[in-house]
């Protein structure tokens, strides 16, 4: 999968959970939820990405763990300098873990889509507008 692919889509002013994986999902559920006499002229839609983490993010593993190892193990007056070795040793650690991590959290990509509602409902879903008896 691609950074930028989308992989949800939301009404513009929807700031609840992200859970439509395609636009035309999102525009049904949203027209659906509309009152038939508050449906509005034009909606627009968002498409979210997963967001991307990057190494420079995650450089502090070691930082962390020779603070601890100083702690409980080192001399009270000094403390560790990485050397060299440890640091490529973290990058090739925080590199394994992040081919491996499943992103979840998402955002903005960009991509925006405006549909006209009375045209979509007419063009995919023109049993809303069956009158019944």
């Amino acid at each position: 999968m691609s950074d930028d692919e989308t992989v949800f889509w939301a009404e513009e002013n929807d700031d609840g959970e992200l859970l439509h994986g395609s636009l035309e999902d999102a525009i049904e559920d949203f027209l659906d939820a509309c009152s038939i006499d508050k449906i509005p002229d034009q909606a627009t839609f968002v498409g979210y990405s997963r967001r991307v983490v990057g190494p420079c993010e995650c450089d502090m593993s070691l930082n962390y763990l020779l603070e601890y190892l100083d702690e409980e193990y080192g001399c009270p007056d000094e403390l560790t300098t990485p050397t060299p070795e440890m640091r490529e040793a973290e990058r090739e650690f925080v590199a394994k873990v992040l081919s491996q991590y499943a992103v979840w959290q998402c955002e903005p990509n960009g991509e925006k889509e405006t549909i006209e509602c009375l045209r979509w409902i007419s063009d995919n879903r023109p049993d809303w507008l069956e009158v019944k008896e």
